[in-house]
C-alpha cells in the first residue's frame, strides 16, 4: 500500500514483529512529563481489544465479552482463519503467534447512556430495571443508533421502539433497552461462533458490574458468565506488554501463572432464556424490516 501510494518509507516508524516487542526507550522530555525514568523501555502497544484479552489472561477454548461504549466477543485462534462472513473481523493478538476472531456492537452502553440521559434516569436506576421479570407485552428496544457492524455491516441501521402501548411504564422503557443491547450482543455472539455455543463466556469491562444486568444477559446469550476478575482489563494488558518489553515475564507466564482468575456470576435459567429467545425471533424480524425501510428513508 505504501509503494501503491507512492509515500516516503523514511516517515514511517519500522515494522516490528508482534505487540510487546521493544519499540525503544523513553526521551528525556517525556520522561519529565510522565515523571518517569529517562530510558526506560517503551513497548509496542495492542489494539484496546487485543490489550483486554491479554489483560484478562483469555485462552483458547475460551470467548469473551468486553461492553462499554460497544460490545465485542471475540474467541482467540492458534492460526488466522478467514471469517468475510457475517462482519465477523480477524485481528492480530497481542501475543507473538496468535490472532483472535471478533464481532463488534457499535453501540452497547453509548446506546444505553442515550436512553438514560433521554429518560433522566441514572445508571442505577437503568440497572435495577433488569430486576423486574420480563413480560410478554414489554416493548423491544433495537439500539443500532448509528448503524451496525456484526452481523449486518451497515452504517445506515437505526434504532426503534416497537409495540409501545399505553400499559408501558418508565421501568418497562428502560429494560426494554438492556434487552435489545443484549438481543444486539447475541446477533454478534452468534456470528462469531457460527452456532456453536460456549460453554465458557467471561465477561470484561465496566459494563457488566449490575448483578441484575448480568443475569439479563446470561438469559439472553443462553450461556454461564464468568467474570475476570481484573477492573481495567486493556490498561493491565498493556502494562503486561511493557513488562514482557522490559524482560520481566513471558507470555507464557502473562498468560498462565499471573492470568486472573475468573468466577461464575450467572447461569442461564431456562424459562428465562426461552422466553427471551421468542423475544429475540421478534427483533430479528423488526431489524430486518427497519433494514429494508432505512434504505428508503436516508
Amino acid at each position: 500500500m505504501v509503494g501503491a501510494l507512492g509515500l516516503d518509507t523514511s516517515l514511517l516508524a519500522p515494522l516490528l514483529p508482534s505487540a510487546g516487542a521493544p519499540a525503544g526507550h523513553l526521551v528525556a522530555e517525556a520522561a519529565t512529563d510522565l515523571g518517569l525514568p529517562a530510558g526506560i523501555p517503551v513497548a509496542a502497544g495492542a489494539a484496546d481489544t487485543a490489550a483486554a484479552a491479554l489483560g484478562s489472561g483469555l485462552g483458547l477454548g475460551d470467548v469473551q465479552l468486553t461492553i462499554g461504549t460497544g460490545a465485542q466477543v471475540i474467541r482467540p485462534l492458534v492460526a488466522p482463519v478467514s471469517r468475510a462472513d457475517e462482519g465477523v473481523n480477524l485481528y492480530r493478538s497481542a501475543t507473538p503467534d496468535g490472532w483472535y476472531h471478533m464481532g463488534a456492537t457499535l453501540s452497547a452502553g453509548l446506546s444505553l447512556n442515550w436512553v438514560r440521559e433521554t429518560m433522566n434516569a441514572t445508571w442505577a436506576e437503568l440497572y435495577a430495571s433488569a430486576d423486574r421479570p420480563g413480560r410478554a407485552r414489554d416493548p423491544i428496544f433495537v439500539p443500532h443508533l448509528s448503524g451496525e457492524r456484526t452481523p449486518y455491516s451497515d452504517p445506515a441501521l437505526r434504532g426503534s421502539w416497537t409495540a409501545l402501548s399505553l400499559a408501558d411504564d418508565r421501568t418497562s422503557l428502560l429494560r426494554s433497552a438492556l434487552e435489545g443491547t443484549a438481543f444486539a450482543i447475541r446477533d454478534a455472539l452468534d456470528a462469531l461462533l457460527a452456532d456453536q455455543r460456549s460453554p465458557r463466556l467471561r465477561l470484561a469491562g465496566g459494563g457488566t458490574l449490575a448483578a441484575g444486568w448480568r443475569q439479563l444477559l446470561a438469559d439472553v446469550l443462553g450461556v454461564p458468565l464468568y467474570l475476570v476478575d481484573v477492573p481495567a482489563a486493556s490498561g493491565r494488558g498493556a502494562a503486561l506488554l511493557g513488562a514482557h518489553a522490559a524482560g520481566l515475564f513471558s507470555f507464557d507466564e502473562i498468560l498462565g501463572p499471573l492470568a486472573p482468575p475468573a468466577r461464575l456470576v450467572a447461569e442461564p435459567d431456562p424459562t428465562a432464556t426461552a422466553f427471551h429467545a421468542e423475544r429475540h425471533a421478534r427483533f430479528r424480524r423488526i431489524v430486518s424490516a427497519f433494514r429494508g425501510s432505512s434504505r428508503v428513508l436516508t
